[in-house]
């Protein structure tokens, strides 16, 4: 039987980054493209040289269909989601996975044991290497860690910014509320991989039409553990790149040094994505077999299973995030 991957949803730009990393992985027989609008669909496909899926309902009813990359911009995208795992299928999904507060109770039911992560972070090969030094004492006690997050141009992480994307559409438009929820999806499991769970969040935003800053800061559960999320949407900016259509990176603080992870989204770059600074002395840790392009690009064959109970808890996360943005408040994580 045919083994076939749907990378579903998202920008053009989104879908061109699954595509090229799946068709480079060589894990399945072919790889095809669904969006909802049929035209945009087909017109995807050719862009990319992929079958088009046009028909919803063969993302449950086709035999050949034997996983599922779920991105964002579906419509009913968390019943797309409980459906794609009562059917038995393999899902990829990215950040958040669910849209909607109640929707990780409904996929845990639905069997999350099928479901895998496709926020990057977590199995990133840069910052895999760097959790272990980090657990390794290699810059003492552990205090904060820090991320910055530029998103510029039409969405920043859409890479129809990067020249050699064959498409250029427009994400949709989201708003800070949902562009906040975004960022969160997939920062948060990296600071909780570092520092163990979160408890509490507070965010600023004065400004709440774009461009605009906000800093979210949060505590985690041990002692004296603090992270910060710096983000800055521009739209009239671009960051023309081969590798990368935006800036972002983390800084992991100990009492003895900094560990610096960079390119965390946007994929292999020129530059190291791991710096240890102990002092004055800089180390750069020799990259993995193949270089740490290869190694981002087989990071989908390695994405951990999602336990239930961690869904639930970044759901809990994200929703304390929203009420600390609307009310302005400092809020605890309902447990």
């Amino acid at each position: 039987m045919k083994q076939r991957l749907v990378v579903c949803g998202g920008s053009g730009g989104e879908a061109w980054l699954a595509v090229r990393a799946w068709l480079a992985v060589g894990r399945y027989d072919d790889v095809a493209v669904y969006c909802d609008d049929p035209l945009a669909c087909a017109a995807r496909a050719e862009a990319l040289g992929v079958v088009p899926i046009l028909d919803r309902g063969a993302l449950f009813d086709d035999d050949t269909v034997a996983a599922v990359h779920l991105l964002g911009g579906l419509r009913g995208r968390d019943e797309t989601l409980v459906a794609l795992l009562d059917r038995g299928h393999r899902v990829l999904a990215s950040p958040p996975l669910c849209e909607r507060g109640d929707g990780a109770a409904l996929v845990a039911a639905a069997g999350s044991g099928r479901l895998r992560d496709a926020a990057l972070i977590p199995w990133l090969p840069a910052f895999a290497e760097g959790l272990r030094r980090v657990h390794a004492n290699h810059i003492g006690r552990l205090e904060q860690v820090r991320f910055r997050s530029i998103v510029a141009g039409l969405g920043g992480w859409d890479a129809g910014l990067n020249p050699d994307c064959p498409l250029r559409d427009e994400p949709p438009p989201l708003g800070l509320a949902a562009t906040l929820r975004r960022e969160l999806a997939v920062t948060l499991p990296l600071a909780q991989a570092v520092l163990g769970p979160v408890v509490e969040f507070s965010v600023q935003a004065p400004r709440r039409e774009p461009p605009y800053s906000a800093i979210v800061t949060w505590r985690h559960r041990g002692h004296a553990r603090h992270g910060v999320l710096e983000l800055t949407v521009t739209p009239g900016r671009t960051l023309r790149s081969p590798y990368a259509a935006r800036d972002d990176s983390a800084e992991i603080t100990g009492t003895a040094g900094i560990l610096w992870v960079g390119g965390l989204r946007g994929g292999p770059s020129m530059v190291p994505p791991l710096r240890l600074y102990r002092g004055a002395t800089l180390l750069e840790p020799e990259p993995p077999t193949g270089g740490w392009p290869a190694a981002w690009l087989a990071m989908a064959q390695h994405a951990p299973a999602v336990d239930p109970a961690e869904l639930r808890q970044r759901a809990a996360c994200l929703v304390a995030a929203e009420q600390a943005l609307f009310t302005g408040d400092r809020v605890v994580v309902d447990p």
